[in-house]
């Protein structure tokens, strides 16, 4: 019948009690690795790649810095980039960057890390070069679009920005944060029609999704459309309770729609 399987008398939700414990006993082992290895070639690089993977950051960039300048490589200087980032070190991080798109302009992991570094370090011209290089190169990504989008708008290149926003709505219907924003672009372009025609078609695919109500409200309530702002905020008003923003612009709107019984409570 084969050799037996035997359970193991500790499982694991009686060994780690909270996530505390389990990112202690991480820390220990990575701390208690390398003298088992002794003897072992195990390089700073793969100690340092094991590291980051544990989330143990600053320990990531220590045996970063044991790795010879020779072995310095594309894949040490992305690393390097992606932990100076996540401890929220983006000038540095931009120093790693500017290697790796040096050593390989081309490595998609290095030009998405850059562009979001650059966008961190008021280098946008440069982010929005990476972003439209990666947009090209993969046309389907909504995110590479929502970036580019972003980035155009902090530009001030609002058609651009435009485009590039509907593009990541259009792959990804489900994308609020894309939508709210160009929305928001056209309520400034005053083109109130086609924000709202943005606003149902987001609706048929997601007609529970409260944001999408208070969006097309706020479009409605500033194109002076006050019978439809009232629509959506009744809806929104029927399955959860508004908050005292959006019940004052529900009762103006409930007054200017002639509904003034209605818009005293």
């Amino acid at each position: 019948y084969g050799p037996r399987k035997t359970q193991s008398p500790y499982p694991a939700e009686i060994l780690f009690q909270s996530p505390f414990q389990m990112r202690f006993f991480a820390a220990a082992l990575v701390a208690i690795i390398p003298s088992m290895l002794i003897g072992q070639n195990i390089s700073p690089m793969d100690s340092a790649e094991s590291s980051y993977r544990l989330g143990l950051l600053e320990r990531s960039l220590t045996w970063l810095d044991k790795v010879p300048e020779e072995s310095r490589n594309t894949s040490y200087y992305y690393l390097r980039g992606q932990s100076l980032n996540r401890l929220n070190r983006p000038d540095e991080a931009w120093e790693s960057c500017t290697e790796v798109l040096r050593l390989d302009s081309n490595y998609v992991p290095g030009m998405v890390l850059s562009a979001e570094v650059a966008g961190r370090v008021d280098r946008d011209t440069v982010a929005l070069v990476l972003w439209q290089k990666l947009v090209r190169r993969f046309p389907k990504s909504s995110r590479y679009h929502r970036q580019f989008a972003g980035t155009a708008m902090r530009l001030g290149v609002l058609p651009l920005a435009i485009y590039h926003y509907e593009q990541a709505i259009t792959l990804n219907p489900y994308d609020i944060s894309s939508l709210a924003q160009v929305v928001e672009l056209y309520e400034g372009l005053q083109n109130f029609d086609r924000a709202d025609s943005l606003v149902r078609a987001a609706l048929k695919t997601q007609p529970d999704r409260e944001e999408l109500y208070l969006l097309g409200a706020r479009a409605a309530y500033r194109a002076q459309d006050y019978y439809k702002a009232v629509q959506y905020l009744r809806h929104v008003d029927s399955t959860s309770t508004l908050n005292a923003t959006w019940n004052e612009i529900y009762g103006i709107s409930l007054y200017r729609a002639h509904y003034i019984d209605e818009s005293i409570p």
